[in-house]
């Protein structure tokens, strides 16, 4: 296939396309592939386009209800002031959606955002997803891997907005500048895994697949998105977004391309990313444990949630730690776009009650949350849960918090043997956990209740369990015991899409000492705009973790052709965080809304090296004075109209004004 100048379109680009995705390839077969065809790159980068260097320029519009689209340029000032990904969507969902728009009504949008990295040799493309969420009624993102991201570049887009409702099930197809609404009823009511390998067998192998399982249909609050047989974009309910729309599954098919301003210096320049991912310990210590390496760090310092987070601290974490699942359950390794570190870990239960079930993982955060926090220490087990949840279409995050919940009020008689079918809900069952993720994704009897997601279902069930319910801002606690670390604890109550592990991590890495308030609120600004950046790029986390800011500056520079520095990408990781921050004030939240779970300062950890540890009211409250002074930011946690314009949000300075005098 040829352009209208007739040089090849597709070369280099199937080539990325096809070399990652396959299990098992391993580094040495990344690097000989890459030599062979340098030169090709090298013409594939030649090749003029109307497009911006780093960016496509365009925006692709759908409207569901009478199934049009349309395209319109990237604005000028976007990349320059937002950079792409998490930036994008935040400005977008300020400069388009109403504050009374609710979550799954037709009038709310969704923002499917690449960045300048994207499609790239930089190591890991990723994609962006930002609406309202449905679980916390605020702002919302949630980011995946895989290959949908240089997809959407590839057929010639760098943002996809979805708006209003189909009248029946569809399938959204992309096609280049074909846009297609394809009857999905077929598919209603089938998991992921069917989903999209029907999707497939439709279109072709090369389609690449966002789709939701019958949670999402089902409008459960904390519904994920699948892509690519086991990853997901999991956090705050964008499946349940989709599942409002009537939108089965969005599978984009593109053969274009990406131009860069200086494609040799950024060739030279991200193959000696890639070569250094290669010499790193690091990165075979990820090819071999992946993110489950965290269970026996959690451990130490008394972080692991455990029997919903009734404490952080297990004696023997053996059946469920890294060594556990390299050696009984991991297969081959699986990687992500244009990624040589291949971190995935696919994983199968060889024998037992569960042999037979896969998946992708499991990460920590499931291991953590569906493993030791429902009092579980079985990874076989484990490995059949997140199956379940990964097909229904379930963040695996909040149904481990959630089953976790629900067992704890069972054990302490606020639900009773009638809700759960006569089977005991207590700590440790297995059987009864895998039942209730089920009744949870096609709501059936309490499943009902608990899929309206922590928060509204301790406030349904009263009797105290509102004390039982671990989240911030409504979106379910992540597989961190708060207490442990007041930092982190500050950290999960800040971010702006509710309790959050990726927006800053870990106390003792980030945090300086753990028992001392003092400097938190500096130190959590920092860490929430360091980890920022990432999702701005739109690459892997994991990926970027041996290299500084700055070697993504110069990619930059060598991609846009305009000067980038890491101090300036940092400007940009602020500015994108205030834009949230108005964002959810517009949806009326407070300073009210900046809290950590009861449990955390009313329950000292019970047992473990920490034990004893509490925050104290008092104490979080300086450390949230601390972090609104120095974010710019007034007593109650808005922008100050000054702050903003220092960002270079000119446009935004009034309506923080505005909405200071409604607060009064």
């Amino acid at each position: 296939m040829a352009t209208g100048n007739g040089l090849p379109a597709r070369s280099f680009a199937h080539f990325l396309k096809n070399i990652c995705p396959r299990p098992g390839i391993l580094a040495m077969r990344f690097r000989s592939r890459l030599a062979q065809l340098r030169d090709e790159y090298d013409v594939w980068q030649a090749m003029k386009m109307a497009n911006k260097h780093g960016y496509v320029g365009r925006i692709l519009n759908i409207d569901l209800t009478d199934r049009t689209s349309w395209v319109e340029d990237l604005p000028d000032d976007l990349p320059k002031r937002f950079l792409g990904g998490r930036g994008f969507g935040a400005k977008l969902l300020y400069d388009r959606l109403a504050p009374d728009v609710d979550p799954l009504s037709t009038g709310n949008i969704m923002i499917f955002a690449t960045g300048p990295l994207t499609g790239t040799l930089a190591p890991g493309s990723r994609l962006t997803i930002t609406s309202r969420s449905p679980l916390t009624r605020g702002y919302a993102d949630s980011n995946v891997g895989g290959q949908i991201g240089a997809e959407i570049k590839f057929a010639g887009y760098d943002v996809l907005i979805l708006k209003g409702r189909s009248e029946q099930p569809v399938t959204v197809h992309i096609q280049d500048d074909r846009v297609r609404f394809l009857d999905a009823s077929s598919l209603w009511g089938k998991g992921c895994t069917e989903t999209e390998s029907g999707v497939i067998n439709s279109l072709g192998e090369d389609a690449k697949v966002l789709c939701i399982g019958p949670a999402g249909e089902n409008m459960v609050k904390f519904a994920c998105i699948g892509h690519h047989f086991g990853r997901q974009a999991g956090r705050t309910g964008m499946g349940a977004i989709l599942g409002s729309k009537n939108v089965k599954a969005i599978a984009v098919q593109g053969t274009k391309g990406v131009t860069l301003a200086n494609p040799g210096a950024f060739r030279q320049k991200a193959l000696s990313m890639h070569d250094y991912l290669q010499s790193v310990p690091t990165t075979r210590q990820w090819r071999r444990e992946g993110t489950a390496q965290f269970v026996e760090l959690s451990k130490e310092t008394s972080c692991l949630p455990v029997r919903n987070f009734q404490t952080g601290w297990l004696e023997d974490t053996s059946t469920i730690n890294a060594d556990c699942l390299a050696n009984t359950i991991f297969v081959r390794n699986r990687a992500c776009f244009g990624c040589s570190q291949i971190c995935g870990l696919w994983c199968e239960v060889k024998d037992g009650p569960y042999a037979g079930a896969a998946v992708d993982g499991p990460e920590y955060e499931v291991i953590a949350m569906l493993g030791s926090n429902c009092g579980i220490l079985d990874l076989k087990y484990v490995v059949r849960a997140n199956q379940l949840c990964d097909d229904l279409g379930l963040d695996a995050i909040s149904t481990g918090n959630i089953v976790a919940f629900a067992m704890e009020c069972y054990e302490r008689g606020i639900i009773s043997d009638s809700e759960v079918g006569n089977q005991p809900l207590r700590f440790g069952q297995q059987e009864a956990a895998l039942q209730v993720i089920s009744s949870i994704a096609f709501r059936q009897g309490l499943g009902d209740v608990l899929a309206e997601g922590v928060r509204s279902a301790s406030t349904t069930l009263g009797r105290g369990a509102d004390k039982l319910a671990l989240h911030c801002k409504g979106l379910e606690q992540a597989g961190y015991e708060t207490r442990a670390g007041m930092g982190q604890a500050l950290g999960h109550a800040i971010a702006d899409r509710g309790s959050d592990h990726n927006r800053m991590w870990h106390p003792d890495f980030y945090m300086g000492p753990w028992r001392v308030p003092e400097g938190k609120g500096a130190a959590a600004r920092q860490s929430q705009i360091e980890r920022s950046a990432p999702d701005l790029l739109d690459v892997c986390r994991y990926a970027s973790y041996p290299f500084k800011l700055q070697d993504y500056a110069e990619l930059l520079t060598a991609g846009t052709g305009e000067q980038w520095e890491a101090p300036r990408i940092e400007e940009v990781a602020e500015r994108v965080y205030n834009v949230a921050r108005l964002i959810n004030y517009r949806f009326g939240f407070t300073r009210a809304d900046d809290r950590a779970p009861d449990r955390v300062f009313e329950e000292p950890v019970p047992d473990g090296p920490r034990q004893g540890c509490i925050v104290k009211r008092a104490e979080f409250e300086a450390m949230l004075d601390e972090f609104y002074r120095v974010s710019g930011w007034d007593t109650n946690g808005l922008p100050t109209p000054e702050h903003l314009r220092a960002l270079d949000l000119e446009d935004m300075a009034g309506e923080a004004l505005r909405l200071r005098e409604r607060g009064r």
